[in-house]
């Protein structure tokens, strides 16, 4: 019996530091800065009529800004990784969402290609820190199949700020300011501002949970090997 207690306990510890209640309100963090996430990358295409016509810009031009922000993603990606593994996930997450917001928001201030251009671009520096720091906040707050149901949860986000980006932007957002796109992304930036806060204020760093799964394995594993060396266990 006490060989037994001995094998459950470390599992029981672990189980037990992972399912506290606070990690669904990581997951509900998370979720809203994917959402801005989904908002701010989106938020340009509902927009494109009147910002063509303001800036005096080509539909080249137009498409060339639409995908510079996947050009910068995809260079800093491969560093914010490592700068993650370093510092955690608060600060690269709030840093990342704090980026974000200032991409939507120095949108106010363009007047043609070469001032836009940049800002949008500016969304790729903050983005990959988002992306790749939310699965790993999730792995350190659950484990096991839990893990599947958080990324599910909160990926969600991602899609539904998209979805409110195309759907409400011009039907909404721009009657509330006067039918300015510059004000749009200000208000869009506001928001994303105010969703770091709130991350920087609530999350939390923990260590990394344990796979269980393997754990219980290597545990049954043990219990078969005792019971072929001492058949009376079993």
């Amino acid at each position: 019996m006490a060989s037994k207690a001995e094998s459950v306990s470390p599992d029981k510890h672990v189980m037990e530091h992972h399912l506290k209640p606070y990690r669904w309100v990581i997951v509900a963090l998370l979720w809203l800065l994917y959402a801005t996430f989904g908002l701010v990358s989106r938020s340009v295409s509902p927009l494109v009529t009147p910002i063509l016509k303001d800036l005096s810009i080509s539909y080249g031009q137009m498409g060339f800004i639409l995908g510079s922000w996947q050009l910068t993603y995809i260079a800093v990606a491969v560093v914010a990784g490592a700068i993650i593994d370093k510092w955690g996930v608060r600060r690269p997450l709030f840093v990342g969402t704090v980026i974000v917001g200032l991409s939507a928001s120095l949108r106010y201030f363009p007047g043609g290609f070469l001032g836009f251009l940049p800002v949008v671009a500016l969304f790729g520096v903050g983005g990959p820190l988002i992306s790749i720091g939310a699965p790993k906040a999730i792995s350190m707050w659950f484990s096991g199949q839990s893990r599947g149901t958080a990324v599910g949860i909160s990926m969600t986000g991602m899609y539904i700020g998209g979805l409110f980006a195309f759907a409400a932007t011009n039907s909404f957002v721009m009657p509330l300011t006067g039918y300015s796109w510059r004000l749009t992304f200000v208000c869009y930036g506001l928001l994303t501002f105010a969703v770091a806060l709130l991350w920087l204020l609530l999350a939390r760093d923990t260590k990394p949970a344990e796979d269980t799964g393997s754990s219980n394995m290597r545990t049954v594993l043990g219990r078969l090997i005792k019971c072929e060396m001492s058949a009376s266990s079993c």
